[in-house]
């Protein structure tokens, strides 16, 4: 009887937003939720919200944006977003020098001959 069911159940969330079919569902027990663009999630669901889920941070180029925080929390040690999404060629001096092993000078003739991308630097 699925294509019954699902006529009956189409013509009643036709007539309601979202949030509202998810309320009166949750209100006699049944979990729900909305279906949605996670854009429209991150722009203020006040579950996740209440739960830490969606946090504002602001990047260096693109500005502050809310988006989806870490699904877990930790007993001990730091929990959340540390910080915004690198800049394109942010860390290449990190990686190159720290973790590669060259000097800053090699690094320097890299990016000089277009071999490496240094971007900006983050704000602390």
């Amino acid at each position: 009887h699925e294509p019954e069911l699902d006529a009956i159940v189409g013509a009643w969330t036709s007539t309601l937003e979202g949030w509202e079919v998810a309320r009166r569902l949750q209100a006699v027990g049944v979990a729900s939720f909305p279906s949605m663009p996670a854009l429209d999630l991150w722009g203020g669901d006040p579950q996740l919200a209440d739960l830490g889920m969606l946090e504002r941070r602001a990047h260096p180029v693109t500005g502050a944006h809310v988006v989806p925080g870490i699904p877990w929390r930790l007993a001990r040690g730091a929990n959340g977003i540390e910080g915004p999404a690198p800049c394109l060629g942010q860390h290449s001096r990190d990686v190159v020098v720290d973790l590669l092993g060259f000097t800053a000078a090699e690094f320097d003739a890299f990016v000089e001959a277009g071999a490496v991308h240094e971007g900006p630097v983050a704000p602390d």
